[in-house]
């Protein structure tokens, strides 16, 4: 719990001013998928990642990390809604969930060979790209993987022609991934 604690001290931020924020910015969010979505176990599930994924985002801009809990609160949450929605549908639970954890297993690992070619993602990165797959499923989670290295490409072709950096510079990915996330809700839906 101290660690937990210590998280949110390094941020550097008002918490309070933080939470509110983005309680806010999920009620827009919300607001405008209800009137893009009939299904409310996929409008609750994007609300609640757009409001994890921007807390993510936060921490590896400010501190180039992931912690875990979030990345467990969302796996949690995906987990609840792939059940309501198989029940809701009538769906085999069973197979629904499989296709998740296999989607997520493959982002994982496609991932963690790419972090073995020494390409530079962190840990992170690799657990996030689990639970992006694992919660979105295949389509969607190719979609927002996409934007998000369309974003983080023209990043840093900017900042090489602008400031002279070289391509090896550390760049926290998560936000890059919320980017990716809020282009998908607004292309894809």
């Amino acid at each position: 719990m101290t660690k937990l604690l210590q998280y949110y001290r390094n941020l550097k931020v008002n918490i309070g001013l933080l939470v509110l924020l983005i309680v806010l910015l999920s009620l827009a969010v919300y607001s405008y998928l209800a009137t893009q979505l009939t299904s409310p176990v996929r409008l609750i599930g994007l609300t609640i990642s757009f409001a994890l994924l921007a807390l993510m985002a936060l921490f590896d801009f400010k501190l180039h990390l992931i912690p875990n809990h979030l990345l467990t609160i969302n796996l949690v949450t995906s987990s609840a809604l792939i059940i309501w929605q198989a029940n809701s549908a009538g769906l085999p639970l069973l197979k629904i969930w499989f296709y998740h954890l296999v989607v997520g297993l493959g982002w994982g690992l496609f991932f963690l060979l790419v972090k073995l070619l020494k390409v530079g993602l962190g840990a992170g990165d690799i657990k996030l790209f689990f639970v992006i797959g694992y919660s979105f499923g295949f389509k969607t989670s190719l979609n927002i993987i996409f934007y998000s290295f369309l974003v983080a490409a023209v990043y840093l072709i900017f900042t090489m022609l602008t400031k002279h950096t070289s391509f090896k510079q550390q760049l926290p990915l998560a936000p890059f991934v919320f980017i990716g996330f809020i282009m998908m809700l607004f292309i894809n839906l």
